[in-house]
């Protein structure tokens, strides 16, 4: 699913973060492995992800695939607070969410 998130084909990383989020779902355990992922890419990759704008997605296109990012950071969050803590102390993913919410007002 992480390299899915790398994708090129925004389809198919916006598939692997409804895969991640429905893991993470009500299951602290998955959520932190999701986190917690060998790979450090996967913060990256979902931060990428908050900040993609491709031209060639419509807006209701590009606005799904953020919300599917948010709901996989949610979900990891939701029941783990050092989860939460770790997902917090990335400045660049909460400065993107930030970003997101302001302009969704």
């Amino acid at each position: 699913l992480e390299r899915m998130l790398r994708s090129s084909v925004v389809n198919a990383a916006f598939h692997a973060c409804e895969a991640l989020s429905q893991l993470a779902f009500r299951n602290s355990r998955n959520g932190a492995r999701i986190m917690s992922c060998a790979n450090p890419n996967m913060m990256r990759s979902l931060d990428d992800l908050l900040t993609l704008n491709d031209p060639a997605l419509d807006a209701d296109s590009l606005s799904e695939l953020k919300t599917a990012v948010l709901r996989v950071l949610n979900n990891c969050a939701w029941n783990s607070r050092q989860i939460c803590v770790h997902i917090t102390e990335d400045v660049s993913i909460i400065a993107h969410v930030e970003d997101i919410l302001m302009a969704a007002k």
